[in-house]
């Protein structure tokens, strides 16, 4: 074999056990990509008939339905699925002035909803008495909104309900999401997000979520990313991939998961929320990792090309060197001598 070949050889197969270990290493993010959703996806036609129908379903002095319809999805007895309580968080019970009016439309269009602000305080209060074994990781998270994150999956899955950002602001009644177990918003280009979020109590998802906080409190250099891939959107993004291929065929309707399209969650006249100022935690990193997933498809492919020239130069002076060309390669060209001409050990 020419030095040429063997050195190209070389090079195919590090490549080819680095893509393959980085198949495996990004597996679930890569199914993101390519699984179909639409089993999950909640029909904008489904939810519209929903409305409607509750609209004008007869209902009983308790609010009930004096009937159950037929069209009620997942529904097995009069009341609906997830219980009336909208939850949302803040630092104190002094909500900020940009976000009174977005709070103020959720509350006022669900007069008969428990409402619950989640303080800073609170929520540790509410760690210590139910969840002691997280208490050690909640304190020690390095940016607060890793801790509102969590204390949103925590009093979902203890209370079940809605949470809502306080940058979200509602532009219709939330009754018709009830009759799901367990509702989320799709995001783009793949994925749920965690600033809308609706579920019985116990949901198997969100047990699953708490499951894996520890596992996945993490640093990654930069604040974004860190939160993100912590408590964020995309760490319950990756859960919730593993959580759909390991649940069972024959799995009851109450485990599984819904998601909300993108215009039936905001800017659009059908949309359950308005849009107000927000993500105040984002940080000077975020701007470019979101302008990156807005590219995302073509930095990918300019970032395959620019590793495979980059790496390959490296791999051609590597191979050029004389580290290379005493230790492997003058190994396969050793010459041996006839014993006659050998030196006597």
């Amino acid at each position: 074999m020419t030095p040429a070949r063997h050195k190209i050889k070389i090079f195919l197969w590090f490549h080819l056990f680095f893509l393959g270990f980085l198949v495996f290493w990004f597996r679930n993010a890569l199914c993101m990509f390519t699984d179909d959703y639409q089993k999950d996806i909640i029909p904008s036609a489904e939810l519209q008939d929903l409305r409607e129908q509750i609209s004008h379903a007869p209902k009983n002095r308790s609010g009930q339905f004096s009937e159950v319809p037929e069209w009620l999805p997942n529904v097995s007895g009069q009341e609906p699925l997830i219980p009336k309580i909208i939850h949302q968080t803040w630092k104190t019970d002094t909500v900020p002035e940009k976000w009174k009016a977005a709070q103020e439309s959720c509350r006022v269009m669900h007069p008969e909803y428990q409402y619950i602000l989640w303080t800073d305080e609170m929520s540790r209060n509410f760690i210590v008495e139910h969840y002691p074994w997280f208490l050690k990781y909640f304190d020690t998270y390095p940016f607060n909104v890793q801790r509102a994150d969590a204390i949103r999956y925590f009093v979902l899955f203890h209370y079940g309900g809605i949470y809502i950002d306080l940058d979200d602001g509602c532009r219709q009644p939330l009754d018709s999401l009830l009759y799901y177990p367990a509702v989320f918003r799709r995001t783009n280009p793949v994925g749920i997000s965690n600033d809308v979020m609706g579920t019985i109590p116990g949901h198997p998802f969100f047990s699953f979520i708490l499951s894996n906080l520890i596992r996945n409190a993490k640093s990654y250099v930069f604040p974004y990313p860190t939160i993100m891939f912590s408590t964020g959107p995309l760490s319950i993004s990756f859960l919730w991939e593993r959580y759909r291929h390991n649940l069972p065929k024959d799995a009851s309707a109450s485990a599984k998961i819904r998601v909300l399209l993108e215009e039936d969650y905001k800017f659009s006249d059908r949309s359950y929320f308005t849009f107000y100022e927000g993500s105040s935690w984002h940080e000077k990193d975020a701007s470019l990792i979101l302008w990156a997933n807005r590219h995302i498809l073509g930095l990918i492919f300019i970032g395959f090309i620019a590793y495979f020239l980059l790496s390959y130069s490296i791999f051609s002076v590597f191979l050029d060197s004389r580290f290379y060309e005493r230790y492997f390669y003058s190994t396969q060209h050793k010459v041996e001598l006839p014993l006659s001409e050998q030196e006597e050990v």
